[in-house]
């Protein structure tokens, strides 16, 4: 009798589980283990941690200050820059973004805003950044300043520079030359900055982009001077 019972029991529980896995759509992509879920729940935990964890560290960031202090432009070409990398860390309005940086502006240069925002009689609540940054720049980033940069630019050759700094100066002082976009002049341009020995070899290879110029004329540049390291030896 009681071995009748146990065999209806057993056969009535592998019943109940067929009807269950049979009621399950069979689309359903579910992934129903338990290991499973409770990993995916670890890795989700760990990804917000992560993430609260870098945007506290960027909220420890303070935007850069100006005082006004100029020698050669590039102080207040930094501070903008700055400011803007800034302005990625936090979803501020155009209006609050000007008022940011008015407040970190120091010494002579607060002294110089009190003096325009009098002068054009300028209300800083509704002072957009985009305004803003057109004072600034009409100030301490004059027109003279971009032309002397073009000067530079092409004006610039190896000479007793290594030749990684001049790769850097070259593409530093490109930026200030927009309208050149295509490859072919950045290479031509930066080519006639190297002594013959240097640009016949690259010209010979035709580089097709300024990367692969730059990369060419480091590799024998390198090569040339490890020669005559050897040589004097």
């Amino acid at each position: 009798m009681s071995c009748k019972r146990k065999a209806k029991t057993l056969n009535f529980s592998d019943s109940d589980t067929n009807s269950a896995e049979e009621d399950r759509n069979p689309e359903d992509k579910t992934d129903y283990s338990s290991e499973s879920t409770h990993s995916k729940v670890r890795k989700n935990k760990k990804k917000r941690r992560q993430h609260d964890e870098i945007t506290g560290e960027f909220k420890k960031i303070k935007p850069p200050t100006f005082n006004g202090e100029v020698e050669t432009g590039e102080e207040a070409e930094a501070w903008l820059s700055g400011m803007k990398k800034y302005f990625q860390i936090y979803n501020y309005s155009g209006e609050l973004k000007a008022r940011m940086a008015i407040y970190n502006l120091t010494g002579k240069a607060d002294i110089w805003w009190q003096d325009i925002k009098r002068m054009k009689q300028i209300r800083e609540r509704s002072l957009t950044w985009k305004d803003f940054v057109k004072y600034f720049k009409k100030q301490y980033l004059s027109d003279q300043y971009y032309e002397d940069k073009a000067k530079e630019f092409y004006e610039l050759k190896l000479g007793n520079l290594t030749m990684k700094d001049m790769c850097r100066k070259f593409l530093n002082l490109l930026r200030y030359l927009p309208y050149i976009i295509e490859e072919k002049p950045k290479v031509q341009r930066f080519l006639s900055c190297l002594p013959t020995i240097y640009k016949e070899r690259i010209e010979y290879d035709n580089p097709k982009t300024l990367e692969e110029a730059m990369r060419k004329a480091t590799f024998s540049y390198d090569q040339n001077k490890r020669r005559m390291d050897q040589n004097l030896n």
